[in-house]
């Protein structure tokens, strides 16, 4: 159901922007190759945090009830138990995405997208490249599950190799970038060229010469990748110990939040906020450097980069990294049983108040530093304060 949950939310969310973006459905848009190319768009983004995510809660399993221990005293190797985790997480990453592919291709059909030569020509070629970068991110991200055990780093450092491939293929026109890093493959491998005012008024979509090219130096990649992370793992079964007060005294809202960030490591989160700041305000600049006369002729300074830098990232980047941040840090308590114990010594509305104060806490830092970076930005491109 975790699974459905994941590839529904996903699918709505692809298909709603394929919705947006075809109201009007003419040229490019009316093709059925423009839901393979929107597909595609999607899952630069996507893919690499829903990996990430998923393979700390795959990588968990070690943790909770020490199944890694039972496995090995069982006999079943390390690399065994890693490879086993790989082709779990590969193929629940695979079925969201083909759910995914999938509706989006059935939602063009309804919307009545005229057939194109670029649709037969991508079609399998997106479906290998997809199952390629999978693999690739999955054993990445599985083993900094392992490497990291018992924090987000792991997730955090999936979200921000998006965000540098993304900014990199997306804001930089630098695509090419997307070979160096797993989250990248699939956008460096994309059938499509980059769309521009120039061939975005064709007949058709504009393809590179070969795609299953790219597709086997994808495959390629995502061997030496899965090499890598298969032999620099290092897989523990020690837990954190949960910090509780002692029985039979009364904790206060001030004790129970100072316990509770004992328990994150606040710094990951920041470096998180700065660095999605920082993005956002990147883009931000860039989009009213490049209109600079259209804003300057409507009297728009400030508008024009906090709007555009929080169109991405204060509706996906950020509040995903609230929320992985946070769901990764409770899931410590099952594995380390915290919750059992807050029952057992009747501390569990302590618990309960202190994790809200340190979610608070997480949620004031971030926005502070978009706050902050935003003004930084707004005063260096010589905004006033009292501009619009």
């Amino acid at each position: 159901l975790f699974i459905l949950g994941i590839a529904l939310f996903e699918t709505l969310w692809v298909c709603s922007a394929l919705m947006i973006s075809t109201r009007s459905a003419q040229g490019l848009q009316s093709l059925k190759t423009f839901s393979l190319y929107n597909y595609m768009q999607m899952q630069f983004m996507l893919l690499g945090p829903t990996l990430a995510f998923l393979a700390s809660r795959v990588a968990g399993v070690d943790q909770e009830g020490r199944m890694g221990q039972v496995f090995r005293a069982l006999g079943e190797s390390p690399r065994r138990q890693f490879m086993t985790k790989l082709m779990l997480l590969t193929g629940l990453g695979t079925l969201i995405s083909m759910i995914m592919l999938m509706s989006t291709i059935f939602f063009g059909a309804q919307k009545g997208f005229l057939d194109s030569p670029s649709y037969a020509a991508t079609f399998w070629a997106i479906i290998a490249l997809t199952i390629v970068s999978v693999f690739a991110i999955s054993s990445v991200q599985l083993a900094l599950s392992f490497l990291f055990e018992g924090s987000a780093a792991g997730v955090i450092i999936g979200v921000l190799g998006t965000l540098i491939a993304s900014l990199a293929g997306i804001a930089l026109k630098m695509p090419l970038i997307g070979w160096l890093l797993p989250w990248g493959l699939l956008m460096a491998g994309s059938p499509f060229e980059t769309l521009t005012p120039g061939n975005s008024a064709g007949a058709d979509f504009v393809l590179i010469s070969n795609p299953w090219l790219l597709v086997a130096l994808a495959t390629a990649i995502t061997l030496f990748w899965a090499f890598v992370s298969q032999g620099g793992k290092r897989m523990t079964t020690h837990a954190a110990t949960t910090i509780i007060a002692e029985p039979r005294r009364r904790v206060s809202l001030a004790t129970a939040w100072r316990i509770e960030r004992t328990k994150i490591r606040t710094s990951w989160f920041l470096v998180g906020a700065v660095i999605l700041a920082a993005f956002a305000q990147f883009l931000g600049a860039w989009h009213y450097t490049t209109n600079l006369s259209t804003f300057q002729e409507q009297g728009i300074t400030w508008v024009a980069i906090w709007a555009q830098g929080g169109i991405m990232v204060t509706t996906i980047f950020m509040p995903l990294l609230y929320v992985v941040f946070l769901a990764h840090a409770e899931s410590l308590e099952y594995q380390t049983r915290g919750w059992q114990r807050a029952v057992s010594i009747d501390r569990i509305v302590p618990v309960i108040l202190g994790k809200t104060l340190v979610a608070l806490e997480l949620a004031l830092i971030g926005m502070a530093v978009y706050y902050v970076a935003t003004a930084i930005t707004g005063l260096l491109l010589g905004f006033n304060l009292t501009d619009p």
